[in-house]
């Protein structure tokens, strides 16, 4: 049986291999997460395309207002950084323009989207999308933390577990032989309690409310 890792993985290759890209909520505002993936992909030399409503253009790349703008869909990866109002109207037109792959990012999702996506096999083939298991899933959400939405600083939109910290092992208690060196000495108790190991954590609870840049409602 394919591991969920894998399949997320194979998820992720497909959509990296796209001839063309676009960020559905690309933003010109550098903090915003729109603004973020979009970067990513032109660092990556990607092809891509900003889609948004009321910018003409973002890093000087021209935008559309509608994926039915773009000029191949079909062999399109979509990733998509809106609010949960706004995609699954994207997702119906994404389906039914037949885009080759979509990545929603974090909080681009409610759960709408997610039934949508799940009723339509072949469309879930093709997405990557965070869910209660996935994030529930320290080696899943990392084999995300590479793609879209990584910025130069290494902020991933995609939540990350923390490295696992752990506490210095012990000091081996000191006994002492009666007789050392001619001088008696006293035996030392063992310590009365165990030492104290932290687990691992997922780094932030709250990544569903991450501020994902400009919402695009009603994209037609």
């Amino acid at each position: 049986m394919t591991s969920k890792l894998a399949i997320v993985n194979q998820k992720k290759e497909r959509f990296l291999s796209a001839p063309y890209f676009a960020v559905v909520g690309a933003s010109t505002n550098p903090a915003k997460n729109g603004y973020k993936a979009l970067k990513w992909l032109v660092e990556q030399h990607k092809d891509v395309t900003p889609v948004n409503l009321k910018a003409s253009e973002i890093q000087g790349l021209k935008c559309v207002k509608a994926l039915s703008e773009l000029p191949d869909p079909t062999h399109t990866s979509v990733s998509i950084v809106v609010h949960p109002e706004a995609t699954l109207d994207i997702m119906q037109q994404a389906k039914n323009l037949g885009i080759f792959a979509l990545w929603l990012q974090p909080g681009a999702e409610d759960d709408a989207v997610v039934q949508f996506i799940q009723a339509d096999a072949q469309l879930d083939q093709r997405c990557i999308y965070s869910t209660h298991a996935l994030h529930d899933s320290p080696l899943l959400v990392h084999a995300l933390a590479t793609g879209p939405g990584t910025d130069t600083n290494g902020q991933c939109l995609f939540a990350e577990p923390t490295a696992v910290a752990t506490a210095p092992p012990p000091a081996a208690p000191a006994v002492a032989s009666n007789v050392a060196a001619g001088i008696k000495r006293d035996m030392l108790s063992p310590p009365s309690t165990p030492p104290v190991t932290k687990s691992a954590k997922l780094a932030d609870d709250s990544v569903h409310t991450m501020d994902l840049g400009e919402e695009i409602p009603g994209l037609a």
